[in-house]
């Protein structure tokens, strides 16, 4: 039962995870019109920068951090090379 239960809750988390992506495609394409494929790549440096700042700050401030991170290099992104 207990296999059961910690297969069902990945199975969910990775179901999120992959909406999460997929829904910030197509807001920014709705929104922009632009296909940008460059989400995997903000998804990787904030994962990236949470799991180097997590022994320097602890968990929850480097989860803070990372998004914060991840999210500034997203609006420099977008407003230096895909905004016209």
């Amino acid at each position: 039962m207990e296999y059961f239960t910690v297969s069902l809750l990945n199975g969910v988390i990775y179901g999120l995870l992959l909406f999460m992506v997929s829904a910030g495609l197509t807001l920014i394409f709705g929104m922009m019109g632009v296909l940008n494929f460059a989400h995997a790549s903000f998804y990787m440096i904030g994962a990236y920068a949470a799991y180097t700042l997590t022994p320097v700050t602890g968990f929850w401030m480097a989860l803070v951090l990372a998004t914060i991170i991840a999210g500034v290099l997203g609006m420099g992104v977008e407003r230096f090379f895909l905004r016209r």
